[in-house]
């Protein structure tokens, strides 16, 4: 609903949710591209191939991690965020979907630095 002030509280408080998403998929991406960059300037290409493929994993890893994290303790989050009991239910709904969606912001990040890496500035955008 336009207005609500609990729905736009429960954003506010589902902030570090994010951030700790995004610091998980900067340190796949860009951990991931450093790495790579000098391996496709060596022109090893199978070594390169093997880099990629440890990031997909890792972001499929750590994205089901979170999501079973969300789930299991989404009643206990909007309390450990410090949501009020008019904002819970909100906060509770908004962070479930976060974290549960958290593998697709986790991959979007971290393939665009990965794909970056390999030379595709363009593709990466």
């Amino acid at each position: 609903m336009m207005g609500d002030e609990l729905q736009l509280s429960a954003s506010s408080y589902c902030t570090p949710i994010f951030v700790i998403i995004m610091t998980v998929a900067s340190l796949i991406g860009t951990g991931g591209a450093s790495y790579l960059s000098p391996i496709l300037g060596t022109g090893r290409k199978d070594k390169a191939e093997k880099t990629l493929s440890t990031g997909i994993l890792l972001i499929c890893l750590f994205g089901l991690l979170v999501a079973i994290v969300g789930v299991v303790f989404r009643n206990q989050i909007p309390h450990i965020l410090g949501a009020s009991e008019l904002s819970y239910k909100f906060t509770q709904q908004y962070g479930t979907i976060l974290m549960v969606g958290g593998v697709f912001i986790i991959g979007n990040f971290a393939l665009g630095q990965l794909i970056r890496a390999e030379g595709s500035t363009k593709l990466s955008m």
